[in-house]
């Protein structure tokens, strides 16, 4: 196993590349414990764009193909009853909606 240097930053990689392609992050993304709302059975991890951008995904990807570009935040919306709530920053400072593309409302602070 060697260290490499990809598009996405560095890796492990086998030394007998091509006959074996076996490779391992160095840095494993940053786990939630929020469920995916989309498949139920995995959880939201973060994680960063080849432009350098920030997102959640859910880890059973490319099953569940689950995004968001905002911080998710564990909650129920109290209009829809989506599970899951995202963090903004608003004008007002930070703010919290409704993560369904449907719904989207703000949710009032507690």
């Amino acid at each position: 196993m060697v260290l490499r240097q990809g598009r996405f930053g560095m890796f492990i990689g086998c030394s007998r590349y091509p006959e074996c392609e076996h490779t391992e992050l160095i840095d494993k993304p940053d786990e939630t414990a929020i469920a995916c709302p989309q498949c139920g059975q995995g959880h939201l991890v973060q994680r960063r764009s080849r432009f350098g951008k920030t997102f959640h995904s859910c880890d059973r990807y490319p099953d569940c193909q689950f995004v968001i570009n905002f911080k998710p935040v564990a909650g129920e919306c109290p209009e829809c009853h989506y599970p899951l709530l995202i963090e903004k920053k608003t004008a007002q400072g930070l703010r919290r909606f409704c993560a369904s593309k449907q719904c989207g409302k703000p949710i009032p602070a507690e």
